[in-house]
């Protein structure tokens, strides 16, 4: 999934029922259906979608807007710093 794809993503995107997760405004204005594993819930989604806005540089106050938190400390639980930002950050 691209980055403005998840941006533009509504919660009836997600099809539950089907673990269908629907890209309705996708490259080039095309609609996609990406299938999601049992696993897959809107929380993954929400997570997921905040770590590939950190690891493209999106800065964090950002990603706690676009999820709706009123304190960053809320977008610190979803938004880990994963082994591989820890290692640029060495180098």
């Amino acid at each position: 999934m691209r980055i403005g794809e998840a941006l533009a993503l509504d919660v009836g995107d997600l099809d539950p029922t089907q673990h269908l997760l629907i890209i309705r405004r996708g490259k080039f204005g095309k609609t996609r259906v990406l299938p999601l594993r049992e696993s897959t819930t809107p929380h993954v989604v929400r997570h997921t979608t905040a770590m590939h806005l950190l690891r493209s540089g999106v800065d964090i106050t950002t990603i706690a807007a676009w999820l709706g938190h009123a304190d960053l400390s809320t977008t610190h639980a979803y938004v880990q710093i994963d082994l591989r930002m820890k290692q640029q950050a060495l180098t």
